[in-house]
């Protein structure tokens, strides 16, 4: 008898796991939800940004027009940036030349918390980061070796210098690119454009476009795995606009 209740019990058991196991369910309506946040992000930017030209938050910026943006929506925003409040989700703010190294970025946010979730929110959150301007050089320079995406097969090695026309300016800047055509003879491209700690927005003339081809606009990102520079340009004897991409890695 006792033998045959044991029995009965566990098939009871597996039964209940079974419908346990089949039964929907719901995610909790915690599960898409956060305390209030004053999470915000500053991203380089420029006056004319290329389609191509990738946003990313960043503490430490090469130019001085900067995006920032309240990640919470539908609050109430109070910002103070060096001796200015600003009550907006986003907002763009072109600093002077006179801005100093180090700007402290203060984003008091206050929103109606969940409370059914987060019962000890009380709707207010601060955050605080600090905005650096540098200037002084770039990540874009040195030797890097790559492809041309027409011809993943054929590595070379090219070589960036950059160099600020006007020292204390926010965008005016000249980079040579040597050896990206391939042609030891006609191989430096003297380029403007904006420059961002990790991108590099291209427009200009090579040296002799009798030789290789003029490089009309384009883009240079920079990331910690390496730099991918997409520009499109005239052919050596063409009025065609072609696409071109260039992938590498840094080398000494």
């Amino acid at each position: 008898m006792l033998k045959y209740i044991k029995v009965n019990a566990l098939l009871i058991l597996f039964v209940i796991i079974g419908v346990s196991c089949h039964k929907d369910n719901p995610a909790s309506p915690c599960t898409a939800t956060h305390p209030v946040s004053a999470a915000f992000t500053m991203e380089e930017t420029q006056d004319f940004a290329d389609p191509e030209w990738v946003y990313y938050d960043s503490d430490t910026a090469a130019n001085y027009l900067i995006n920032f943006k309240a990640s919470e929506d539908n609050a109430t925003y109070e910002w103070h940036i060096g001796a200015g409040v600003y009550t907006k989700q986003s907002f763009t703010i072109n600093f002077s030349q006179t801005t100093p190294a180090s700007v402290p970025i203060m984003l008091i946010v206050h929103k109606s918390p969940n409370k059914q979730c987060f019962p000890d929110d009380d709707g207010i959150d601060t955050v605080i980061r600090t905005l650096y301007f540098d200037l002084s050089g770039h990540p874009l320079e040195g030797n890097y070796q790559g492809y041309m995406s027409s011809n993943p097969n054929d590595t070379f090695t090219i070589s960036i210098k950059t160099n600020v026309l006007c020292p204390g300016t926010k965008t005016t800047l000249t980079t040579w690119i040597k050896n990206l055509y391939r042609n030891p003879s006609y191989n430096t491209c003297q380029l403007t454009g904006y420059l961002g700690t990790k991108e590099f927005q291209i427009t200009g003339m090579c040296d002799s476009v009798a030789h290789y081809p003029n490089i009309n606009t384009g883009n240079i990102l920079v990331s910690n795995t390496g730099i991918t520079i997409k520009y499109n340009a005239y052919p050596k004897g063409s009025l065609q606009l072609n696409n071109y991409i260039f992938t590498g890695k840094k080398v000494k």
